[in-house]
C-alpha cells in the first residue's frame, strides 16, 4: 500500500511469531501497556500455527479485562494492518508488510 507512518492512531498490532514462549512474552508486554495507556487500543494477531486459545493459559492476565485489548479473527492479516499505527514484533517477517501499509 504504501502509506506513511500513522502513529497518531494509537493502535498497536502485536505480531508475534508462532512460537509459544514468544507469543507469550510480547503478549504480556501488550497487556501492561494496554493497562498503562487505556487510550491505546491493541491488538493481538496470533501466527497461524499457534492459535490464541493455545497461548491464552501462558499470560499473567485475562486480556477480556482491558476493554482496549482484541483478539484478531481476520481472516487476512491486511485488515489488521489498516486498523494499526503502530507493530509491536520481535522477529516476525511480516513485520516487512506491516511497514509497506504505514506501521
Amino acid at each position: 500500500s504504501g502509506r506513511p507512518p500513522r502513529p497518531h492512531g494509537k493502535t498497536m498490532l502485536v505480531l508475534p511469531e508462532g512460537i509459544l514462549s514468544e507469543a507469550r512474552l510480547l503478549f504480556n508486554f501488550a497487556l501492561r501497556i494496554a493497562a498503562l495507556m487505556p487510550d491505546t487500543h491493541v491488538i493481538f494477531r496470533c501466527h497461524p500455527v499457534l492459535p490464541f486459545t493455545d497461548v491464552r493459559p501462558f499470560l499473567e492476565a485475562d486480556p477480556s479485562r482491558l476493554p482496549n485489548v482484541e483478539i484478531s479473527t481476520q481472516a487476512g492479516i491486511a485488515a489488521d494492518f489498516e486498523r494499526s499505527s503502530v507493530v509491536c514484533y520481535r522477529g516476525s517477517s511480516a513485520v516487512l508488510y506491516a511497514v509497506l501499509f504505514g506501521l
